[in-house]
């Protein structure tokens, strides 16, 4: 049975968020010698990276930060979760650590595939990563079938970003020493508390990660 852990503001959400990253970066250094984390796009996550930034605990020369997804879109979009992440987190203390966005194939043919942390969003129709309901390349990529970096499309595209997605594969995502849900506001809590219950998976995608039993996952949510 998966348990949400509340928080009383947002702040103390952000902050232990950030706090429990830079714990399983530095674990992961201190037993593999490197560490990877893997990062979501959006607004909710941006507090947590300004968070992790003021971190002089974590050794950032040797931690990778990659991505969930990525927006398939044209520089001139500038809808990329890359920008992001780069802006908001490869700087301050945490500038030392090594970005490979998933548009690097190359690059990121040398990361570990064993991860130290994932830091996961959700979408209000249920999708984490660009893992959509009934769309194209979805089941596939909550196989695994076809590669670690899977084509999506969303189907609706949404509205703020109508681009065909690039996506780690559900089983890539969940090779992790650690994952984190973030979750903030009402209705996504009500969207996750309905994932819980019985119900396909191509319904709510969520629904994949909450059912794997050898998941390390922690629930996070704040309104």
């Amino acid at each position: 049975m998966n348990k949400i852990e509340i928080y009383e503001t947002r702040d103390a959400l952000f902050e232990e968020t950030a706090r429990s990253i830079a714990q399983s970066l530095t674990e992961a250094i201190k037993t593999r010698g490197e560490a990877v984390f893997v990062g979501s796009g959006g607004s909710t996550p941006k507090p947590v990276y300004q968070n992790l930034t003021a971190d002089e605990t974590v050794p950032w020369e040797k931690v990778t930060v990659t991505l969930t997804d990525e927006r398939r879109a044209p520089p001139s979009a500038n809808v990329d979760n890359a920008s992001m992440v780069k802006e908001c987190l490869i700087t301050g203390h945490s500038r030392f650590a090594t970005f490979v966005g998933l548009d690097d194939q190359q690059s990121l043919s040398d990361v570990p595939a064993r991860f130290a942390s994932v830091l996961m969003g959700m979408g209000g129709d249920g999708h984490f990563a660009s893992i959509f309901p009934h769309s194209e390349g979805s089941e596939a990529a909550l196989k695994g079938e076809g590669g670690v970096i899977l084509p999506v499309t969303p189907d609706p595209l949404p509205e703020g970003a109508p681009y065909p997605r690039w996506t780690l594969s559900k089983p890539a995502l969940c090779n992790t020493d650690s994952m984190i849900l973030l979750i903030t506001g009402e209705d996504k809590k009500a969207v996750l508390e309905q994932a819980m219950e019985d119900g396909p998976v191509l319904d709510l995608p969520i629904r994949a990660l909450l059912r794997d039993e050898n998941l390390p996952l922690r629930i996070l949510w704040a309104a």
